[in-house]
């Protein structure tokens, strides 16, 4: 793992990497990509930065928007997915300043810096003050908590009492394996409760309590639109006599809401869509299955025409390509459907404009694929009549 701006330019110039790609998150918790060509990058690249606009990341008005984005070495590596071959690397959004940048707040990569941060000011100025340190946060914040006390540093561990995590999602695969050390260290100092779906979204950390809580559920006037809002802290109402929150089951929202969501288990978690966040994840699933097809057609067309000697089916293919065809018009009234479904969608919240955001990309997608299938069926078209057309030659001269 690269550690240093000489270990990237290292790697580049051993794996003959041809392009550099730098991710960044939007306000909407989704990838965009800077690339540039790897003649292009150099160390003073690592220092000052790539510049971006954060008006279209949502993170500024246009007037304050210009930004830089400084790529961490630590996140380089190569990416099996990319044709030519391209190194990919995270990093840091920063707000131009004199005489030194300085982070942006809303980035979530800073936030979670900004935590552990927090963690090390406070045991430098307070460590030889205080024995007894403890953190706690509701929803993203509880996830925070336990992020602080899972990196706090060592001579500091052993004076926290705990962390509470309060309905928090939980963390991705993908985080427990990179601290797996850091977190066996923190055994005994997290606690989880749980009331409600946004709890139960991901996995809790190894080694933690974790409780679900009784909670009441409030009316809303929409069933889905109560069960989102359950994620209240107002809503846990019951506490023993010493004080604890009384032990309860997962509401049927919260169980019905976690297979879907453990078995995408997203790496970046960032906005509380509520009930509408299921939406998005139906529709992603929907055009997931749709790219699948047009793709299981192209290997059949690859398979058909880029072999030099072959021996086609042709009735079997013309099969093949008409049940394709027939798949255009459906794939067509999703988007339609989709498109109808983000144009209603009000827009009054940041929830609400993600999942229209989302809904958007999915019809646009859903579009694409079904001009993709339609480029694929005329293509296996003329695939099977150049077939014939050869076939027939082949009669006509030596039969």
């Amino acid at each position: 793992m690269a550690k240093t701006a000489q270990d990237v330019m290292q790697l580049i110039r051993e794996q003959g990497i041809k392009m550099v790609d730098f991710k960044m998150v939007d306000i909407n918790g989704q990838y965009r990509h800077v690339t540039i060509p790897a003649q292009n990058f150099t160390e003073a690249t690592m220092t000052d930065g790539i510049g971006f606009d954060a008006s279209n990341y949502g993170y500024a008005v246009v007037e304050k928007s210009d930004m830089v984005f400084i790529p961490d070495p630590a996140t380089a590596q190569i990416d099996p997915f990319c044709e030519v071959s391209t190194l990919s690397m995270t990093g840091n959004a920063m707000i131009i300043d004199y005489p030194h940048n300085r982070p942006l707040d809303q980035y979530p990569r800073n936030i979670v810096l900004a935590a552990e941060q927090y963690m090390r000011d406070i045991y430098r100025k307070y460590g030889n003050e205080f024995n007894s340190y403890s953190t706690t946060g509701h929803s993203l914040g509880g996830n925070l908590a336990e992020h602080a006390v899972i990196t706090a540093p060592d001579g500091m561990r052993g004076k926290i009492d705990g962390s509470v995590n309060l309905d928090g999602p939980g963390f991705s695969n993908q985080y427990l394996t990179a601290h797996a050390n850091d977190i066996k260290k923190s055994k005994g100092l997290l606690t989880h409760y749980q009331w409600s779906w946004c709890g139960r979204l991901f996995n809790a950390v190894p080694g933690s309590y974790y409780q679900t809580v009784e909670a009441q559920t409030p009316d809303k006037g929409n069933l889905l639109l109560s069960m989102g809002w359950r994620h209240d802290t107002y809503n846990v109402v019951r506490f023993d006599e010493n004080g604890n929150a009384i032990p309860g089951n997962p509401d049927w929202f919260a169980i019905a809401a976690a297979p879907w969501v453990n078995a995408i288990d997203f790496t970046f978690f960032q906005i509380s869509g509520g009930a509408l966040g299921v939406l998005y994840n139906t529709i992603d699933s929907i055009k997931d299955g749709l790219e699948g097809l047009w793709k299981s057609w192209e290997e059949i067309r690859i398979s058909y025409c880029e072999q030099a000697e072959f021996e086609l089916d042709i009735h079997a293919a013309e099969c093949e390509i008409e049940q394709l065809s027939e798949v255009i018009p459906q794939m067509n009234e999703i988007r339609d459907a989709v498109e109808q479904i983000q144009r209603k969608l009000a827009f009054q919240s940041i929830a609400a404009g993600y999942v229209k955001v989302k809904l958007w990309s999915a019809a646009n997608h859903i579009g694409q694929d079904a001009k993709r299938m339609d480029s694929f069926c005329r293509a296996g078209r003329e695939c099977t009549q150049c077939y014939q057309s050869y076939e027939q030659e082949i009669v006509d001269n030596y039969v």
